[in-house]
């Protein structure tokens, strides 16, 4: 698993494998996937729209996955990256 970044942040870039294994030890936790380069969107690590195959949003591409145990910490992650919160998914709704 990649190290812990700012404030318990996790972060995957192209790392679909150790995503789903993060995910999966912490059912509980958060992440913030970004689908455009002004924009993140806030999930459930549970989230459908983060574990189906089929869907693009799933991928830890070079954009990259932030994940973390407490939804504060990506609210503010985001805030520090574009200025504002997060969009929340219309899936899985955190």
């Amino acid at each position: 698993m990649p190290p812990a970044g700012p404030i318990g942040l996790v972060q995957f870039a192209n790392q679909d494998a150790g995503f789903r294994r993060w995910a999966s030890t912490n059912v509980r936790g958060y992440v913030l996937n970004q689908p455009s380069p002004d924009e993140l969107v806030l999930h459930f690590g549970f989230c459908l729209r983060l574990h189906d195959h089929h869907d693009p949003l799933r991928l830890t591409a070079a954009a990259g996955t932030v994940c973390a145990v407490e939804r504060r910490d990506l609210i503010q992650y985001s805030f520090e990256q574009t200025g504002k919160a997060p969009s929340r998914c219309k899936t899985c709704n955190p």
